[in-house]
């Protein structure tokens, strides 16, 4: 069961190159499991996903799927009202024995688009 204040790991964030991570590959190979709102953004462990709803009424709105729930139990849990939060709610953990990992550098590209939007925003 999922409960209000846990965490959610983020493996990975889905792009638009096409490769092994790319957002089209995702909602083809999820289209069977996830209601057709429902885009499938990131990796979260243990073979979960972040999606986002892009239904009229719940548009925005940030899921977690757990992909172990079948059989007609809830497999989405809500994590965020808006993408907006979901971002600003993520944090870095270092793992115990990680101490000499470089946890202060993370890499996101992000389209001139997009940057464009946030700085807009601001």
């Amino acid at each position: 069961m999922w409960l209000v204040g846990e965490s959610v790991p983020v493996e990975l964030f889905y792009g638009l190159e096409q490769n092994d991570y790319d957002i089209r590959e995702a909602i083809k190979t999820y289209k069977e499991q996830l209601p057709e709102q429902i885009i499938p953004i990131a990796d979260a462990d243990g073979g979960d996903l972040i999606c986002l709803d892009v239904s009229e009424i719940n548009q925005g709105k940030i899921y977690f799927w757990d992909h172990e729930l079948r059989d007609g139990e809830q497999d989405l849990f809500l994590i965020a009202d808006t993408f907006t939060e979901f971002i600003e709610g993520l944090f870095v953990v270092e793992e115990d024995g990680d101490e000499d990992s470089d946890t202060e550098d993370i890499d996101i590209q992000l389209s001139d688009d997009l940057l464009k939007m946030l700085k807009e925003r601001e």
